[in-house]
């Protein structure tokens, strides 16, 4: 009876070390698993969601100042009305709408494109130029694997961006912010096409200016 007891209380300890075993082997790989984030959730706020990574800013003080000032003089900037793809969004008086070739930046005095550019150089710094970009999908699309997407949730399924998302809306629209080394990047689907806007050397200050004026024409 005794032998049948000690039996009984072994097998239960060595029940419960495999019980351990498997519940921290399985937490393990919960915590190891990539994460996907690729599908767009409902948007889980109603405003710009401020990222607590901030990109690392320009430390050319000219750079800098530029921007303040861009910022300080956001009642005087100009529209560019983009009729051919339903927005609009309005940017600092200094810089130029502008294309891009072999050749670099260039001016150009139309709107109605499906990709912008706008842009600040300052020829005394030995930075990367300044400017934000929008593409829109009907033209930077087409021919490719992710043409014809129809929400933002069929487009992250078409590919893999790496980054921090955070979910807002931008003008009515569920639209998603994807932070990484590169750029900050805006999403948003609207008509049937999607708005993809990116920056390059600019603070996340200006970067948000810019988005609050960007709005659909419809």
């Amino acid at each position: 009876m005794k032998d049948q007891k000690v039996s009984t209380i072994l097998g239960t300890i060595i029940l419960m070390i495999i019980a351990a075993t498997v519940a921290t082997f399985t937490l393990f790989c919960i915590k190891n698993s990539p994460v996907k984030t690729d599908v767009v959730p409902a948007v889980v706020q109603q405003r710009l969601i401020p990222s607590n990574e901030k990109k690392q800013e320009s430390n050319v003080e000219e750079d800098v100042d530029m921007q303040k000032e861009a910022l300080e003089s956001f009642d005087e900037w100009n529209e560019c009305r983009n009729e051919k793809f339903g927005y609009t969004i309005n940017y600092p008086k200094e810089w130029i709408i502008a294309n891009r070739g072999i050749g670099g930046f260039q001016k150009i005095n139309q709107c109605n494109l499906g990709r912008l550019f706008f842009y600040y150089f300052n020829e005394s710094s030995n930075q990367n130029p300044s400017f934000l970009t929008i593409d829109v999908s009907d033209v930077m699309m087409e021919g490719t694997t992710y043409e014809g997407s129809k929400s933002l949730a069929d487009y992250f399924s078409k590919v893999h961006m790496d980054g921090k998302f955070e979910y807002f809306v931008l003008d009515g629209e569920q639209a998603v912010r994807v932070e990484n080394n590169l750029h900050s990047n805006v999403f948003v689907y609207h008509n049937n096409k999607i708005f993809h806007m990116y920056e390059n050397n600019l603070t996340e200050q200006l970067f948000e200016f810019f988005l609050k004026t960007f709005k659909f024409l419809d």
